[in-house]
């Protein structure tokens, strides 16, 4: 994860990777998936970010980065309707959610920037 954060997607992903096949019981593999999606999404990998953030959610159903990444995801892919979809089952304003979670990205970090602006792209409601 603290690749993550200093933007070295490429070297976070393989690792958590390698984390994810250690352990297949251990119960925060929902958070190393999660931490797979970002970096995937980072890298512009917007195919394998959704994969990995559905498989988050079906290990930790509502976790609001993980639907934030698959909705951001899915809208750089064209799937409008999925990406709109995937926030409405929640009751969260994906503005106020998206600040919360990755907001102490926004000053350094083209991330932030970037998955509001593929929120944006879906016309979701922020």
């Amino acid at each position: 994860m603290v690749l993550f954060y200093a933007g070295e997607y490429e070297a976070a992903v393989p690792i958590l990777e390698d984390v994810i096949g250690l352990n297949p019981e251990d119960r925060f593999q929902w958070l190393f998936h999660e931490g797979l999606t970002m970096a995937l999404y980072g890298m512009g990998r917007y195919e394998a970010a959704t994969d990995a953030a559905r498989r988050s959610l079906t290990l930790k159903d509502g976790m609001i980065p993980a639907r934030l990444l698959l909705s951001a995801s899915s809208a750089r892919l064209g799937r409008r309707d999925e990406a709109q979809n995937v926030l409405a089952a929640t009751s969260v304003r994906p503005k106020d959610q998206t600040l919360r979670v990755f907001g102490h990205l926004r000053d350094r970090n083209r991330f932030f920037r970037q998955l509001r602006d593929d929120l944006d792209q879906a016309e979701i409601p922020m």
